[in-house]
Formats: structure tokens, C-alpha cells, sequence
């Protein structure tokens, strides 16, 4: 049986660590199997004290703050054979998650499986229950079709043209660069072998996982297979409309600079529009984000996606979708203008949750 070292990052993490924490020890996965190593970004809250109740809970420091550099860090001191990236805000609800996400690595063709939805519980947080419920955390993937969990609006788990096979419990798919959703964050499993080129990257960001290794040097793979586990993970967002602004924030400026100086890769889709490919040559949707303008001006297309998704998961949250919808355009295009004047990292010793 495969050994897992598992990889939460936290920063004031108390309100979730410890459901978190909690519904990991009730996995009926061998215990002797389980490293969790806590990669802390200098909590000053209970975050440590609870991570402590713990038995297998191996404590490292993350100087950088962000979850993204705190994933580096455990990668970094991974022991085990698979690395699973779950965050402090994740709850496995199924006591054997863990048995099913190792089960696709019999195939030795796989290099990493991921739950193919969010679990949404009526007690969640509005939040909670309406990222859940859209499949992915930001609404412009909906527009550019790149996101990784069911979505009830698409009634499909990426808007990607994807070749997969039907396993038993799980969907085998072949990814090849160009392809690959937004694979990487909240419940990623891979073998940490196959994880091994990005160890010495200087930040790491969990969503360019796969598409830094298919570029990575030396590498000569021209596709990878991974597992979309028919299985779910609760993903919590117990914040206010200002935490999302300042987290978008914070991706969009970590976004800019890291792409101005060639650390993170830049999405790339084929683009079959020859017209498209000479604008935009092997660029990502522009297509999708004109339709995610036009929407967001219009607003009458985001109203009738909420009613969609009403439709199919009927929740008031979905009154939701609109306004964050709106909210995430507004970041997204003020925080690019004043890219282009200045770039610069963040300043993560002023970043909280």
C-alpha cells in the first residue's frame, strides 16, 4: 500500500485546522501510512496549539506566508510516495478519501488524481455552498471553460476538450500541453516522484503544477495521465466579500509580477481559429474573456447562468453569482491597469487571511 505525506499550509488557520485535521484522523487509511506536515506562515493565533493534538503532525515553517510557497516547503520535506496538497480549509468527508484517490496509481501511466467536485453541505457557509455548487473559485474560468470540478451551470467537470477513459471509480485523463485545467490546488494527489523538477523552483504556484512540469527541462513527456476521482472535498470559505477582494487581489498582482520575471507559466490554448491564432498567437481564450467582459457589462447573461444553476441546484446562494461575478471583473481589470505601471512583488509581511 502507497504512503502518503500530506500537505497543509496554514496562517491563523483555528477556525478550520481543526475539522480539518479531524476528519484526516478518521480516515481508515493505515495511520503508519500518514505523515501531515504543517507548513505554518507564522500563526498568531491557535493554528499551532491545535496542530499539536495531533499524532503524525510534522511542523515546518513557511517564511514566504502564502499557501502556494507553503506547498513548496512540504514538497521540499515530503517523505512518502504520493503528496497530497490539502489545505486547511478542506474536509474529507468520506472516511476512505484517501484509500480511493491512492487507487488510480495501480496504473503506472497515472502521475496524479484529484476529486472530481466540491461536496457542498446545506450548513456551510453561503460562500462555501456557492463555490461548491459552481465548481471552481473563480467565475472567469467558467467563461474561459479551464476549471477542474463539476460545475451545475455546464453539468461538466472542465470545459476543456479532454480525451479521457471511464475506470472503475475514476476517469483516466490524457492531458498534453494546451489542455490542462486549473489541476493542482484543494485535494491534488501525485507521486512525489513525478513531483520531483519543481522541488527547486524559487515560488510554486498549485495551479501551474502540471503545465511547469510538461515544460519543465529535460523533460521530454509530450502528455500525462491523471485520475478525476469520482469522489468530493468540502472546500471552506468562511470570509466576507472583503477577504475574496483582497485574495483576488493578491492573485492577480502575484499573477503579473511572476509572469514578468518568468517564474510562473503563462496559460496557453490552441487556439483553432487561424484568424484567433494570428491576433493571439498560442495565447489562452481570448474568445472567453471578451464573452466574460460583455457579460459582466451586460449583466443579463450572469442572471440567467444563476437561474441555471438554481434550476439544477436549488439554493438561494446563487443570487450570489452575479454580484461576485462583477466583483472579480472590477479586481481583475484595475488591478491589470496598474500592472502595467508598475510591477512589483507583494508584500507578503503585510498579507493575512
Amino acid at each position: 500500500m502507497l504512503t502518503y505525506s500530506i500537505v497543509t499550509p496554514t496562517l491563523n488557520a483555528e477556525r478550520v485546522l481543526n475539522e480539518c485535521l479531524g476528519h484526516i484522523s478518521k480516515q481508515i487509511y493505515p495511520k503508519e501510512n500518514i505523515e501531515i506536515i504543517i507548513v505554518d506562515g507564522g500563526s498568531s493565533d491557535k493554528t499551532l496549539e491545535i496542530a499539536k493534538k495531533y499524532d503524525t503532525v510534522f511542523i515546518i515553517n513557511n517564511p514566504l506566508k502564502t499557501a502556494e510557497a507553503g506547498k513548496l516547503v512540504g514538497l521540499r520535506n515530503a517523505k512518502n510516495d504520493l503528496v497530497a496538497f490539502i489545505d486547511s480549509d478542506n474536509i474529507l468527508t468520506d472516511p476512505d478519501w484517501l484509500e480511493q484517490m491512492q487507487r488510480p496509481f495501480e496504473d503506472q501511466e497515472i502521475i496524479a488524481s484529484e476529486p472530481i467536485r466540491f461536496t457542498c453541505r446545506k450548513t456551510d457557509h453561503p460562500f462555501t455552498r456557492y463555490f461548491a455548487y459552481l465548481g471552481m473559485g473563480d467565475p472567469i474560468n467558467l467563461f474561459l471553460g479551464n476549471y477542474d470540478r463539476y460545475c451545475a451551470i455546464t453539468q461538466k467537470w472542465t470545459g476543456l476538450n479532454l480525451e479521457l477513459e471511464e475506470k472503475l471509480g475514476y476517469k483516466k485523463v490524457r492531458l498534453e500541453e494546451g489542455y490542462i485545467p486549473t489541476i493542482g490546488a484543494n485535494g491534488f494527489v501525485a507521486r512525489r516522484t513525478a513531483l520531483s523538477p519543481l522541488i527547486n523552483l524559487d515560488y510554486f504556484f498549485d495551479v501551474d503544477v502540471l503545465s511547469t512540469l510538461m515544460s519543465s527541462s529535460g523533460n521530454d513527456a509530450k502528455h500525462f495521465y491523471i485520475a478525476k476521482v469520482d469522489i468530493g472535498l468540502v472546500h471552506i470559505f468562511t470570509g466576507s466579500f472583503s477577504t475574496m477582494i483582497r485574495k483576488y487581489r493578491r492573485k492577480i498582482q502575484d499573477y503579473v509580477y511572476y509572469t514578468s520575471v518568468n517564474v510562473r507559466i503563462r496559460p496557453r490554448r490552441k487556439n483553432k481559429n487561424i484568424v484567433l491564432e494570428l491576433i493571439y498567437p498560442g495565447g489562452f481564450n481570448l474568445g472567453g474573456i471578451l464573452l466574460y467582459l460583455a457579460s459582466c457589462i451586460t449583466v443579463v447573461p450572469l442572471i440567467i447562468q444563476a437561474m441555471v444553476g438554481f434550476i439544477r441546484k436549488p439554493d438561494w446562494v446563487w443570487i450570489l453569482h452575479p454580484i461576485i461575478t462583477e466583483i472579480t471583473c472590477y479586481v481583475y481589470v484595475t488591478e491589470r491597469i496598474k500592472s502595467y505601471f508598475k510591477k512589483q512583488i507583494y508584500d507578503r509581511r503585510k498579507w493575512s487571511q
